[in-house]
């Protein structure tokens, strides 16, 4: 069985396409990557990865995200038509771009002198900031994808 054929079998299964599945996969990475980073900074945080942009992320955080985003190797690691090392780039594509993502959704907040955009989630840095890992994660990982895959 190859990729497409498990992906679209998993899909049927859960009443998702194909291309929906793979949506999920990029969003659940994306998000493994944001919790492990959020944590990894607390925890470990010193140095400041980008002070004027964004004053609490750090560098252990940032490395953490990375790491955090080859976590669901794991459960992942045996799909059909992807090399281990084709899904291992993938993932860390996915994590970085993410982070990538946040900071420049932080950049633009600086910019406009906005905490929190919009503020319907007060002290979480806005609806904004629940997404702006999406922005850069997706595209990334469609081009990874056709690239890898065409």
């Amino acid at each position: 069985m190859n990729r497409k054929d498990l992906v679209e079998t998993i899909a049927q299964q859960a009443g998702l396409s194909a291309a929906q599945a793979d949506a999920a996969l990029t969003a659940f990475v994306a998000g493994v990557t944001d919790a492990v980073a959020s944590g990894g900074g607390r925890l470990l945080g010193r140095r400041r990865l980008a002070p004027t942009i964004s004053p609490g992320k750090t560098i252990a955080g940032f490395v953490s995200g990375l790491v955090g985003g080859l976590l669901p190797m794991v459960l992942y690691s045996q799909l059909p038509g992807w090399s281990f090392v084709e899904l291992a780039g993938l993932f860390f594509l996915v994590a970085a771009s993410s982070q990538l993502g946040d900071l420049v959704e932080s950049a633009i907040k600086r910019d406009l002198g906005v905490k929190d955009a919009p503020a319907l989630i007060p002290g979480h840095g806005g609806l904004l900031d629940r997404f702006d890992s999406y922005f850069f994660a997706f595209p990334v990982a469609f081009i990874y994808t056709v690239f890898l895959k065409s």
